[in-house]
């Protein structure tokens, strides 16, 4: 009688927790997040992000179906949580480099259903010299301008337009510069692009309209 007694509670007692897992509330999440973001990134970039309170999950319900839900301030997961995507804001000024001081992107956390780190993030969104705290060694956008004078723009009376990009799946820096010439044949200004390679000057590519 006892043993069936044990069966039925372990059905209708154990079961149901070992099937739903454990819930894990938002200051649950929260905290172990940001005691990881510090170990990955280094303590002054984690200081520089905010934490995005439109983290997420996947979860797999009573009934076996698999969803997602948004874990709010004051709301707990459901059901049986396969993966918490944490995800952090960053807004950082590098003084390092004047030429790329300002670092704006995101980072996501995966963890997993024991709020361990399940696969390392995507840090390539920020730049290998501010990871490592060296300086970056970029063309100055007045030696880009210079570069692209000299080399690669059709000569103007107007002075060029430069920025810097960050191309994080390639890791690379490129200068894109803007010139406005005058064109004789058509008695009208024509646009000119150029982009060069930050840190050797070298033409990647030249496009006119």
């Amino acid at each position: 009688m006892c043993s069936k007694i044990n069966s039925i509670a372990f059905l209708f007692i154990v079961l149901p927790i070992v099937c739903l897992g454990q819930e894990y509330s938002y200051n649950e999440v929260k905290t172990k997040s940001e005691a990881l973001l510090p170990k990955l990134i280094g303590t002054k970039l984690a200081k520089a992000c905010t934490y995005d309170t439109g983290t997420y999950y996947d979860y797999v319900t009573s009934s076996g179906d698999t969803a997602w839900g948004i874990l709010l301030e004051d709301k707990r997961t459901q059901g049986r949580v396969i993966n918490i995507f944490s995800r952090y804001f960053m807004h950082y000024v590098y003084t390092k480099c004047p030429e790329y001081d300002t670092i704006s992107c995101s980072i996501t956390l995966q963890l997993n259903n024991r709020l361990e780190l399940d696969i390392d993030p995507d840090l390539s969104v920020i730049p290998d010299f501010v990871l490592k705290n060296e300086g970056c060694h970029l063309l100055t956008i007045r030696e880009a301008k210079d570069i692209a004078k000299e080399k690669y723009l059709i000569l103007s009376d107007r002075e060029p337009y430069a920025y810097i990009f960050y191309d994080h799946v390639k890791k690379q820096f490129t200068w894109h510069i803007q010139n406005a010439y005058y064109d004789t044949r058509s008695n009208n200004y024509r646009a000119q692009f150029v982009t060069i390679d930050a840190n050797t000057g070298a033409l990647i590519s030249e496009q006119k309209l």
